[in-house]
């Protein structure tokens, strides 16, 4: 019998509209329904408020220069998890990331299947 997986609500922080377009596509691929795309802090946290998703797909790097990070923190007890999706891959920077527990960490470019597993995870 194959297991159920909870349809997510998600929201996707991607300042590329090209990575977002692709990562809505896995997602609602993966038979989840995406909410909303953000591309900087201000738009991902006002977005978060207003949609509650029950998990946010964060690039770590956004528009302006700005940190994925910030928007991590700012959903801090609002209990959306994290999935983040990055090119960075240093250990100052994951550590950082995965103190955003429970998050995910995710390499760019995402493998269809290790996102899919994420979502997984996270409903």
């Amino acid at each position: 019998m194959a297991e159920h997986v909870r349809s997510l609500r998600v929201l996707i922080v991607e300042d590329e509209p090209l990575l977002a377009a692709d990562l809505r596509s896995l997602i609602e691929d993966a038979g989840h329904a995406v909410v909303g795309v953000a591309a900087d802090v201000a738009d991902a946290l006002a977005k978060a408020e207003a949609l509650h998703p029950d998990t946010v797909t964060l690039d770590l790097r956004l528009r302006g220069g700005e940190s994925g990070l910030d928007v991590a923190e700012g959903l801090r007890g609002r209990g959306a998890k994290i999935v983040f999706l990055t090119s960075y891959n240093d250990a100052e920077t994951l550590d950082r990331m995965r103190r955003h527990a429970p998050a995910a960490v995710l390499t760019k470019p995402v493998a269809e299947h290790e996102l899919h597993a994420a979502l997984a995870a996270a409903g």
